[in-house]
């Protein structure tokens, strides 16, 4: 497989994974402090939409890696959420433990043997341990809405 359609396999992967967990997401969602996170997803805490359940709500971020060209880049790693991920395939993940470079501050997620689904290969590290997130949750829902629906924030002149 090439570098692109393995890109492209992963995020299908990952896409699938965000329509069944949230109802909520959108992929390439701009983020705090310029970049963009290659999918976000939000679900409230809760059943009921109060304003409590909401900023109590679960925002997860994941970061698709097909290989180490692309985990060096510079670009993406743009963990923002209570919960990330990193999406990459088995080898790159045994790359990143031999280079000493595997996310200590998130979970990883690789495919199964078919590329059927991504499962768990490194967990989530404890609470203590992860990053925070970096905005408030009305900010991340209207960062998803925007992606999704193409909604814009345009100011009127008079």
């Amino acid at each position: 497989m090439t570098r692109s359609e393995t890109t492209e396999a992963l995020t299908a992967l990952a896409e699938t994974r965000m329509r069944r967990r949230f109802r909520l997401w959108a992929p390439e969602v701009e983020v705090p402090g310029g970049g963009r996170v290659d999918l976000m997803g939000f679900s409230p805490y809760g059943e009921r939409p109060d304003a409590a359940s909401i900023e109590r709500g679960l925002l997860t971020c994941m970061e698709v890696k097909s290989c180490m060209a692309d985990f060096d880049s510079g670009h993406g790693l743009n963990f923002v959420g209570d919960v990330n991920w990193l999406v990459c395939t088995r080898e790159l993940l045994a790359e990143l433990r031999d280079e000493g470079m595997a996310p200590s501050f998130a979970g990883v997620l690789c495919p199964d043997a078919s590329w059927g689904r991504l499962v768990e290969a490194v967990p989530q590290p404890p609470e203590s341990c992860r990053w925070r997130r970096k905005m408030a949750a009305a900010e991340a829902i209207w960062r998803i809405a925007k992606e999704s629906y193409g909604a814009r924030y345009e100011r009127e002149d008079a």
